[in-house]
């Protein structure tokens, strides 16, 4: 009982914790015996999920031997998973209860640092490609439903290659990196920044239609344009320019359509000189005769 490395707690008919073991006063911060006669509902607070009621129902014998997600508070307030079991015993007419509750603190920590390297770009830290079509969903569906607009910026960082060749992979991904802290600087909250691809980006601006999305796109072009990113081996001063292509979601878009619509608007942007923004919409009003 008192080597174990889970917390075990035993605890009589009414919640009240009767013994603790040496891992679970650790655990939640009571020394000594200032854990014993405390209720067991300070420790697992008053979620749906996790209170005393529900867990004392899984020592059930059909639920005998049943781990349970669920959380408690230490005494300093700090929230800790755990993994728990419960399971009852009589004795003298009274029901008694054994916890037995393993921290999983460094698991779901790790689990969470998973999904982020599983979501974002190892070295701009923005989403990846595979996060742009889920979250674009979710505003194109409310476009669908409630008419709400939103656009995409294609961004592409003019003559990268030349720029690589010149200053090498290091020198390349140091302006990556450098790019990447610039747009985060300048979004909205609600805006999202992804790596499409090598030095091409993608930002989604919701709530804001293609002809709004100008303004953004064009403040940013020139932030970039003013910039100097510091490069090895002597952190010599470089600037670098950018191509945007803006598309505003339209009636009947598809994802596809919209991500195209950008793609297109941004190489007339290319072709047109570099350093420049180009609206999908205007590139179409000016190419139908």
């Amino acid at each position: 009982f008192e080597t174990a490395s889970d917390a075990i707690l035993s605890i009589d008919g009414n919640g009240m914790i009767l013994m603790a073991n040496r891992a679970a006063k650790d655990v939640f911060e009571y020394p000594g015996h200032e854990i014993v006669g405390l209720d067991v509902r300070r420790l697992l607070g008053s979620g749906q999920d996790g209170t005393w009621e529900v867990l004392a129902g899984y020592a059930s014998p059909s639920e005998s031997g049943k781990y349970v997600d669920s959380s408690a508070v230490s005494r300093s307030g700090k929230k800790i998973p755990f993994h728990i079991s419960v399971s009852e015993s009589a004795s003298g007419g009274k029901r008694f209860y054994t916890a037995i509750m393993r921290d999983v603190s460094q698991i779901k920590a790790y689990e969470e640092d998973l999904q982020v390297l599983a979501n974002t770009d190892s070295l701009t830290h923005l989403y990846n490609r595979r996060q742009l079509y889920p979250i674009m969903q979710k505003d194109l569906d409310r476009g669908v439903r409630n008419r709400i607009p939103f656009s995409v910026l294609m961004i592409d960082i003019d003559h990268f290659k030349k720029f690589n060749d010149t200053y090498g992979h290091a020198g390349g991904d140091l302006l990556l990196a450098g790019f990447a802290d610039m747009m985060r600087s300048a979004l909205r909250k609600m805006d999202s920044a992804f790596r499409f691809g090598g030095e091409e980006f993608v930002v989604l601006l919701p709530e804001t239609t293609g002809q709004d999305a100008m303004v953004p796109a064009e403040r940013f072009r020139q932030r970039i344009a003013g910039s100097l990113f510091s490069m090895p081996p002597y952190n010599r001063p470089v600037s670098v320019t950018i191509s945007i292509g803006i598309a505003g979601y339209r009636n009947g878009d598809t994802l596809d359509d919209v991500i195209r619509h950008a793609d297109l608007a941004m190489y007339a942007a290319k072709n047109g000189g570099r350093n420049r923004v180009v609206d999908y919409d205007h590139l179409v009003r000016t190419e139908t005769p």
